[in-house]
């Protein structure tokens, strides 16, 4: 699977509101377990510009390493993505890092970081569909293990 053309700017803030870090609600596919999807922001011009479009109660939040440890466990089915520098909540196309390349990212002190993962808002139902994931790659890669044997 290739990379989507161009960068992200590393993100270092989620979403919360009430506390809690919110994201886009994404169809995933069966096989994807218990994901987690949260809004992720390079930076504060990032962040005003999606909250000037909303009337809730948004407040950023640090994107800590243990957050994205939680989150981007090697042995697990879920697919944790963060969507980076969403610009509203009705943006017709967003792009994810998973939450393990952001970890990465932020071990390294990398200014940006190639996406993975492109999401479409499907305007009948509100629900996003990812169209591109590392997930697929995974499992290509395991297909031609076992094959191999």
């Amino acid at each position: 699977m290739s990379t989507i053309s161009g960068t992200a700017a590393t993100p270092h803030y989620l979403l919360l509101e009430a506390n809690i870090p919110i994201g886009p609600s994404v169809n995933f596919p069966s096989s994807a377990g218990n994901s987690v999807v949260v809004y992720g922001f390079s930076g504060k011009p990032s962040y005003d510009h999606f909250i000037a479009s909303s009337d809730r109660d948004l407040r950023p939040y640090p994107l800590t390493q243990g957050f994205l440890n939680r989150h981007a466990a090697d042995d697990s089915t879920d697919l944790n993505l963060v969507i980076v520098d969403a610009m509203d909540f009705d943006q017709q196309n967003l792009v994810a890092v998973t939450m393990k390349a952001a970890l990465k990212a932020h071990q390294d002190s990398a200014p940006q970081l190639d996406p993975r993962s492109r999401l479409y808002l499907q305007s009948q139902s509100g629900v996003y569909h990812l169209t591109e994931s590392p997930q697929s790659e995974i499992a290509e890669g395991r297909k031609s293990w076992i094959s191999a044997l």
